[in-house]
């Protein structure tokens, strides 16, 4: 059994009975993904997947933390009744849900009207030092109690809910001396180290954490540099409070694995971003690579279904 733990979706009516203002209006209608309900669920037969889980929008579709509070609040509550509908249609689908995090205290109430909901994650971005802003801390602590999953993923450096100081001596300089190969304004890697560095992981030791899109290769290098500026260990948190979705075309995939173990990744195409990004770039050819590896079958089988499952059935 194959589940792609991350795809994306744009729906021409998405927002249908939603009151836009003009800006907001005139930035969603220009985003263009083509991906319907229809078009994932040819891509899920075509590639033999069984289940997948969807995201809706990305980088241009208007959720953004910039929003004004009540703009963003509104965007949230529609969107997520939105996607909860749709899915509902084909039971191969699952969600994560969006919140908007410019507001904390209409968040943790979204957390509360939607936590029953059978969905997978709430998704954040990553490029945001989250444990950086102490008013997201009673946030990842009820979702710690409820045991859903923070999902992290690229939302955009420039998308931050409020100005922060980025004074922190290890996010400045995780900053300087480790930038992201494909922009050096991506700030995804500091703001994964300072979960760690700043104690927010000892204070919620019961955090769950996807990391999707950025593969698993950097974490062998990452806690070399760390261990050398005399930093915590990065890998029993790995091991305990992470999950990474995958890339398994990548040369050092068997190895890289094996360093942070199988019960730790989750499979994923990216469909249907460009072919020609990090992420989506083999998402037609992923699940005949990964059963071109010849894997051990307790280990396809964590790898390709039972991390995910034991994820959404909060396990």
């Amino acid at each position: 059994m194959f589940i792609d733990t991350d795809s994306h979706l744009s729906l021409q009516n998405f927002f249908e009975g939603f009151d836009f203002d003009p800006q907001f209006r005139a930035t969603y209608e220009q985003y263009k993904l083509d991906a319907t309900l229809a078009t994932h669920q040819k891509f899920l037969e075509e590639q033999g997947i069984h289940r997948q889980l969807i995201h809706y929008g990305n980088l241009g579709s208007g959720f953004k933390y910039r929003l004004p509070k009540d703009l963003g609040v509104a965007i949230m509550q529609h969107c997520n009744d939105r996607i909860k509908q749709v899915c509902s249609e084909d039971s191969r689908f699952d969600f994560t849900l969006w919140l908007a995090l410019q507001s904390p205290e209409h968040s943790l109430a979204e957390i509360e009207r939607t936590k029953h909901w059978k969905f997978f994650a709430y998704h954040f971005s990553d490029c945001v030092a989250w444990a950086l802003l102490p008013e997201y801390e009673k946030i990842f602590s009820r979702l710690a109690e409820l045991k859903i999953p923070v999902y992290l993923h690229i939302l955009g450096y420039f998308d931050q809910p409020r100005e922060y100081d980025k004074s922190d001596p290890v996010y400045c300089k995780v900053s300087a001396e480790y930038p992201d190969p494909y922009d050096a304004r991506d700030q995804w890697l500091p703001a994964l180290v300072t979960f760690i560095t700043s104690g927010l992981l000892d204070r919620i030791p019961d955090l769950r954490i996807v990391i999707a899109e950025r593969d698993i290769n950097w974490i062998r290098p990452l806690q070399d540099y760390m261990l050398k500026n005399g930093w915590p260990d990065p890998l029993p948190y790995f091991k305990k409070n992470f999950w990474f979705t995958t890339e398994p075309e990548s040369p050092t995939f068997l190895q890289d694995a094996e360093f942070i173990g199988w019960d730790r990744l989750l499979f994923a195409t990216d469909f249907p971003h460009h072919t020609t990004d990090r992420g989506g770039s083999n998402q037609y050819n992923d699940v005949a690579t990964v059963q071109a590896l010849n894997l051990p079958a307790e280990k396809l089988a964590a790898f390709t279904w039972q991390n995910y499952i034991k994820l959404f059935n909060r396990i």
